[in-house]
């Protein structure tokens, strides 16, 4: 039964990284935010620094160093600047960044788990944890292979609690998991949702107070976890501080303020009951289970692990207290993006999983797994058909006006819309610095002409000066699905 049980982990991993590449490999850089991410690592590549050299706030783009809009950190950015140093700008490198880091981060999970859990339930867990996860994320599989921060965060934060759970509260396994924990912010910055749900459950459970040797040990572990918590992100903000300097350093804090206000601003926008009731179905919408069932099935999964698994029952319930304030922080808070509790699906599909590693006997095991199959069964239709989509038209769109650019190096910068429709051609066009808004234009370049690109995927349709735009340059000269290309002013 161990072999067997071993061949349908590897097997269930193997196809995950099978189903991750064909995804890589047909999509690319898919998703505007993603190709916003490899731009920056592809300059980071090329030696000009941790820039972004895309806009939101002026039509003229110049570059910006530790840019706010780069919403996913460090974790992987550099490891996306390393394979595009090696392997280039290719649409696969950011995806293939993200597919391994998602595989390392899953086999680590699987061996810091490995001296607590019997090995025979563990491996046949890893296939329903998988499954799990592309059921509750089916609308938005990009997360799994693309150049998207909230897996890895997601796996961090589980791997940074199951460190302590199988190996004891002492001060090396609390240096372990707050590196972990620092990793994971710096991943997505939503991880700190995480970070607090950790330290006040172990906090509140273990009473780092109490007198003698386990008050002293428990000390020792928070002191570890939020010092260790503390290396990644001080070493990233003094590579900032050194690269901008002061003034600049407190202005791109100002910037990231900023960003983030609108979205507490959102919050207040509303009455509490009418954002939970609105979040609420726009969550069901969007992912076919509702967040009420979503938040019971953690908690009672954390309930089930008290009996069979006490050790371990305390970091799980570290994990659903992180979704439950990310829940309340999407409800009351967030501007209400469904992709914004990406983190939160991953960790309960864990949390879901957690069960079948202590159930008693394999009766019981079977039981709960008809559970998760009934509750589950609305969602298994649309995550076959995500999976299944393998269509490669906007690729094979995007190497084909790359090409198109590529031979008309004249006409830069090139004119877009906004940022989101031409950053996936910033990333793949060779150097940096190719693009301008429309509202840059002036009366010279309709003299001179110039070249306007189009992505249908990501145009705001109700810019009407956009359409006027496009409508006195006449029909494009280049048509490849998703992209248009119009030349406009000049001899056109």
């Amino acid at each position: 039964m161990r072999w067997i049980a071993a061949f349908v982990a590897i097997g269930a991993l193997a196809a995950f990284v099978v189903f991750a590449s064909l995804k890589v490999q047909a999509k690319g850089v898919c998703c505007a935010d993603d190709a916003f991410i490899a731009h920056v690592a592809k300059n980071l590549a090329l030696g000009e620094g941790y820039i972004s050299t895309l806009r939101d706030d002026t039509p003229t783009y110049t570059r910006r160093a530790f840019d706010p809009m780069i919403s996913t950190g460090p974790t992987l950015v550099l490891p996306a600047a390393a394979l595009t140093a090696v392997f280039g700008n290719a649409s696969w490198v950011p995806g293939a960044t993200v597919v391994l880091v998602t595989l390392a981060l899953l086999l680590a999970v699987r061996f810091a788990l490995g001296t607590a859990v019997d090995p025979v339930r563990l491996d046949l867990a890893v296939p329903v944890f998988l499954a799990l996860c592309l059921a509750f994320t089916a609308f938005h599989l990009e997360h799994w292979y693309a150049l998207l921060g909230e897996v890895p965060a997601a796996l961090l934060a589980i791997l940074a609690c199951l460190l302590p759970a199988t190996r004891g509260l002492h001060w090396r396994t609390g240096a372990w998991s707050g590196v972990l924990l620092g990793l994971a912010f710096l991943a997505k910055t939503l991880a700190a949702l995480y970070v607090v749900a950790f330290v006040v459950v172990v906090a509140a459970a273990c009473s780092p107070f109490a007198p003698g040797a386990r008050g002293r040990s428990l000390r020792a572990f928070l002191a570890a976890v939020a010092a260790s918590f503390a290396l990644p992100v001080l070493a990233f903000e003094s590579w900032k501080l050194v690269a901008l300097g002061a003034h600049d350093y407190v202005r791109t804090w100002a910037r990231f303020l900023g960003v983030a206000s609108p979205l507490a601003a959102s919050g207040a926008a509303h009455g509490v009951a009418s954002r939970i009731a609105d979040g609420s179905a726009a969550f069901y919408a969007r992912f076919g289970i509702s967040l009420l069932e979503l938040n019971a099935v953690n908690w009672a999964a954390v309930l089930i692990a008290r009996r069979c698994a006490r050790p371990l029952a305390l970091f799980l319930a570290a994990l659903a207290a992180g979704v439950t304030l990310q829940t309340a922080w999407w409800l009351l808070s967030s501007n209400g993006w469904p992709r914004y509790m990406v983190i939160g699906l991953v960790v309960s599909a864990f949390l879901a999983t957690a069960p079948l590693f202590c159930l008693p006997r394999p009766r019981h095991a079977a039981i709960y797994l008809s559970i998760l199959a009934i509750w589950c069964i609305g969602l298994w239709p649309r995550t076959v058909a995500q999976v299944n989509d393998l269509d490669a038209t906007s690729r094979a769109g995007l190497d084909r006006t790359v090409a198109l650019l590529q031979n008309r190096p004249e006409a830069r910068p090139y004119v877009g819309q906004w940022w989101a429709t031409v950053a996936d051609l910033e990333y793949r066009l060779p150097g940096s610095l190719h693009f301008r808004a429309y509202q840059a234009v002036t009366a010279d370049d309709w003299q001179r002409g110039f070249l306007v690109v189009v992505n249908e995927t990501f145009v705001l349709q109700d810019d009407d000066a956009f359409r006027q735009l496009l409508a006195r340059c006449g029909a494009p000269v280049h048509d490849a699905p998703p992209y248009r290309v119009y030349r406009c002013g000049g001899e056109s």
